[in-house]
């Protein structure tokens, strides 16, 4: 299922299967000979997450943009990813995206602990066939990690099966006082009029741009969800 967004990539977080970054596995040079070679300031980095965890600190001190990206995955993916949200401190925008493996999310640190202070764009976006991964573990670290995201504009999350019952987590997303783009794909759980009608009171009060994509067995929405954002949005 694509997952479509206005002015971003999310079209193609299905094709996850890099050439070039898995050509680093077996080609020269090696990934720690590119970032020996680089010499000016690197602001900006696509690498796969079995890559992320031999970048420099030098690299991570200054990166504002950075895009990781599982191409295997596999449990090892994950290490290692901590240290990197500890050290990118000028980090503006984050995503992760592809084959995730279970505890991922566990990785993310919360926001109390001062990681990633200059956060303005988070964008996870599973591919996986672990359509259970996302435990109460998972779950719990992603809401404190976006708890209290006061520069956070952007924020977009692909989680299978998340559902309308972690109304903690869209209280969360309500909170965040500056997100202004907001995309949210839940996979295979099903709402229903009242779980999709508890979901949109939540939606914060500031976004110019929302997409919700979810399972619903029903008939058209429109007549409901319009209305309903009309009211909400003023019109």
């Amino acid at each position: 299922m694509p997952w479509f967004f206005p002015d971003d990539e999310e079209a193609y977080d299905a094709w996850t299967w890099d050439n070039e970054l898995l050509d680093l596995h077996n080609g020269q040079p090696t990934i720690d000979e590119i970032f020996k070679l680089l010499v000016s300031p690197l602001q900006s980095l696509r690498i796969s997450a079995s890559h992320a965890r031999g970048i420099p600190v030098r690299i991570l001190n200054n990166l504002r943009e950075l895009v990781i990206v599982w191409v295997i995955g596999d449990e090892d993916e994950n290490i290692g990813l901590d240290l990197i949200f500890r050290h990118a401190t000028f980090l503006q925008s984050l995503t992760m995206v592809g084959l995730v493996f279970p505890g991922l999310l566990t990785s993310l640190l919360p926001s109390s602990s001062g990681a990633l202070p200059h956060l303005n764009s988070f964008r996870f976006s599973s591919e996986s066939e672990f359509d259970t991964a996302f435990d109460h573990a998972d779950l719990n670290c992603l809401r404190d990690f976006l708890s209290n995201r006061n520069h956070l504009r952007r924020l977009h999350l692909r989680l299978p099966l998340i559902g309308s019952q972690r109304f903690d987590l869209w209280d969360i997303i309500q909170g965040l006082p500056a997100l202004e783009v907001l995309g949210l794909h839940t996979g295979a759980s099903y709402f229903s009029v009242d779980e999709l009608q508890a979901l949109l009171e939540r939606l914060p009060l500031n976004l110019r741009a929302f997409n919700f994509a979810f399972c619903y067995e029903a008939s058209s929405l429109v007549p409901f969800v319009i209305p309903f954002l009309c009211q909400k949005y003023n019109n």
